[in-house]
């Protein structure tokens, strides 16, 4: 066993999303500056493995796709396993403890049985009130958040300029979101006809040709970042962007796609901290009208986020993690 090593046990690939792999590899970038040797074990997209390549982490492949081998002796070989994926279920769990390394899982929603696992990690605001974990240590709600380490410059370099110029349309690529792009688009510029908006997306079929002239389109990439810096606020999905679009203050609103965004969206609609327009589905002209209008025009609103922003988060978090993991 190599002391201070932790091998992330995570995936990137049609099934498992980039929210996962986002996460563990930004915790990852982190604890390589605490002195920690890192590795990655998993099954991953080619654009994953050109972020190891340029972050020179270490990485072995598997074949399975959603962890259906416990790989105990590949495990045995680092002091600390990190899990983070929804494939995982009681059984790979319970496979994976007292084997002679510590475990650490990241998890979202409380809905398998921890008992044993050393640390669980789960981020999302008032996780310390909704759950109730059985592991030996947790590090639950927003002072454990995970960001990417760039944005903590983000966050410093971000104006008090409490008008919105230009707004980022991100939703992941997700199917659900592509019906309703115009209607976003048309009902943003409603509101202000030189407003500018960007939208990242993996390709643009489904935006009309007059709205294509309309918009800056954008492909996927893992520097967002560099956008965040030029957007005063951003539309998305409801997933980890939102946590992190609010950390690096920049105004965030969510269109929530499925039932567990809009839960947290919800949750952080009532803590200050975004705009929520709701679920997709319920979205319609005149649903939107108005939610827009005070979304881009309400500089007050505006205040309050920013506000939520310096309340909520703090760049300690990842010192927090790093404090608890020393304990385990």
């Amino acid at each position: 066993m190599i002391q201070n090593s932790i091998l992330f046990r995570c995936d990137q690939n049609e099934f498992s999303g980039f929210g996962h792999f986002s996460r563990c590899l930004n915790l990852a970038r982190h604890l390589v500056g605490f002195g920690y040797d890192i590795s990655f074990l998993g099954n991953y997209s080619e654009f994953a493995k050109t972020l190891f390549d340029k972050y020179e982490i270490l990485f072995q492949e598997t074949q399975e796709k959603k962890f259906e081998k416990v790989d105990i002796e590949i495990f045995k070989k680092y002091q600390y396993v990190l899990f983070d994926s929804y494939f995982i279920h009681q059984n790979y769990l319970d496979e994976s403890l007292n084997k002679g390394f510590k475990t650490i899982f990241i998890d979202d929603t409380c809905t398998l049985d921890f008992t044993g696992v050393d640390l669980v990690i789960n981020f999302r605001f008032n996780a310390e009130k909704m759950f109730k974990y059985h592991s030996k240590q947790s590090a639950l709600g927003i002072n454990f958040f995970i960001y990417k380490p760039e944005l903590s410059n983000v966050r410093a370099q971000k104006s008090s300029r409490n008008t919105i110029e230009k707004v980022l349309l991100f939703f992941g690529g997700l199917e659900a979101i592509n019906s309703k792009i115009d209607l976003i688009i048309d009902t943003l510029k409603k509101q202000k006809e030189d407003l500018e908006i960007w939208y990242i997306a993996s390709n643009f079929d489904h935006v009309s040709e007059e709205n294509r002239k309309r918009i800056k389109m954008l492909y996927p990439t893992f520097d967002i970042e560099n956008i965040l810096l030029e957007v005063d606020a951003i539309i998305n999905g409801g997933g980890l962007i939102k946590y992190e679009s609010s950390f690096a203050k920049v105004l965030p609103a969510s269109i929530a796609t499925t039932d567990l965004q809009l839960q947290d969206s919800l949750i952080l609609e009532k803590l200050g901290i975004l705009y929520n327009f709701g679920k997709i589905e319920e979205l319609d002209e005149l649903s939107i009208l108005d939610k827009m209008g005070d979304f881009i025009q309400n500089k007050e609103l505006h205040k309050q986020l920013k506000g939520s922003s310096d309340k909520h988060f703090t760049t300690n978090s990842i010192h927090n993690i790093v404090d608890l993991i020393r304990q385990i």
